[in-house]
């Protein structure tokens, strides 16, 4: 079994379904490649006679958790990770779709560093999905990333559109660790300990995993291409809905207590920080006053192993800032920038699809 997926789910049998069906559709992957686990984290209900059909090609199995007081998400995905028989862990919510090109994304990254964390995105879904949109397979043309819906961005993606989606040049890469898209080797969240169940509130239980990852050794690499759709419900307009915020702050007081002086910030600073997940804080590493910047252009396929020499070799002069557009995106590119490491010079690395969409949505506020 090379992957499983680890989904802890509460109440919601339609958008559990749609996310279920959706794993069917899996590209060049069989039934004993991947597996499905679903953890009914106490549901008023049982989600089980709802789903238990809708397995075709890969393993369901179910696990239903009575609900107390230490119910939690962490507490639900370490019940998963027991049973799991994947060499690769997946994270994703029950209000998750995944594409069919998910598995194949997640093994080109493996196949270059078998180690890593692979950090993915969402699209934030303004429509509801209907189980026929996944049926017949039309939800995946139907969705896509454009300029003039900026209100379907993944938070994430103006920082790395503004940083780059290069992990290795930033300072604290793991706060982009976010279970509704991410796998890790089992081994390495076996090695940490699996989730911090004294985090039972809403919020940053897997930053603080991804945290404890990285600082253990394991790198962070962030794939554009693994991209999956955030199915609408309750209020996307803020990162942290306003009934959550209390529990959240709970959960910080955890993070404080256990990992202080991690971020170089006040405590006031700290909690600003995880509500917003802020960009300020998380500058290139390499960044130097008035740095020398070096332009590079990827286009031409042929060019790409010259490219890798020049980085390679400029990256480790002192005070330049290397910046590479990626025309192609259908080669390692991507990933082999982020296996680098940190560098004397930083590397900023931009997939120009990603970029002309943010130029474009520029000059659409522009106009307005």
């Amino acid at each position: 079994m090379r992957f499983s997926f680890i989904i802890p789910a509460y109440q919601n049998k339609d958008l559990l379904l749609n996310c279920l069906k959706a794993l069917n559709y899996q590209e060049g992957y069989v039934r004993d490649e991947y597996e499905v686990i679903v953890i009914d984290d106490g549901s008023n209900y049982p989600l089980y006679p709802f789903i238990e059909n809708i397995n075709q090609n890969y393993d369901l199995d179910y696990l239903y958790l009575d609900r107390d007081e230490l119910s939690s998400r962490s507490r639900a995905r370490n019940h998963g990770l027991k049973v799991a028989r994947g060499e690769y862990i997946i994270f994703i919510d029950a209000d998750i779709i995944v594409k069919p090109d998910y598995l194949a994304e997640l093994d080109r990254v493996y196949r270059m560093e078998a180690e890593a964390m692979v950090v993915g995105t969402r699209l934030m879904l303004r429509d509801n999905v209907t189980y026929q949109d996944i049926c017949n397979k039309s939800v995946f043309n139907k969705f896509s990333l454009t300029a003039d819906k900026p209100e379907m961005f993944d938070f994430r993606l103006p920082i790395f559109d503004e940083l780059s989606y290069n992990s290795s040049a930033m300072k604290f890469p793991y706060i982009y660790g976010l279970t509704c898209n991410l796998a890790v080797p089992k081994s390495k969240i076996e090695l940490a300990g699996g989730f911090d169940e004294e985090l039972i509130f809403w919020g940053i239980e897997d930053i603080e995993l991804s945290y404890r990852l990285y600082k253990a050794g394991v790198k962070v690499i962030i794939n554009s291409k693994l991209e999956v759709l955030h199915q609408l419900h309750g209020n996307h307009g803020n990162f942290v809905e306003e009934d959550k915020i209390e529990g959240l702050y709970k959960n910080i007081d955890v993070f404080l207590r256990k990992h202080r002086g991690v971020l170089p910030l006040s405590d006031e600073e700290v909690y600003a920080f995880f509500s917003s997940i802020a960009t300020r804080y998380n500058m290139l590493e390499a960044r130097k006053n008035n740095p020398l910047k070096l332009k590079f252009e990827f286009s031409e396929k042929q060019d790409l192993e010259m490219l890798k020499e020049t980085i390679e070799k400029i990256s480790d002069w002192e005070g330049h800032e290397l910046e590479i557009y990626d025309f192609i995106e259908d080669t390692d590119l991507d990933i082999w920038i982020q296996l680098l490491g940190k560098r004397k010079s930083s590397i900023r690395y931009y997939p120009m699809t990603m970029k002309f969409i943010f130029e474009k949505r520029e000059a659409v506020y522009e106009k307005i």
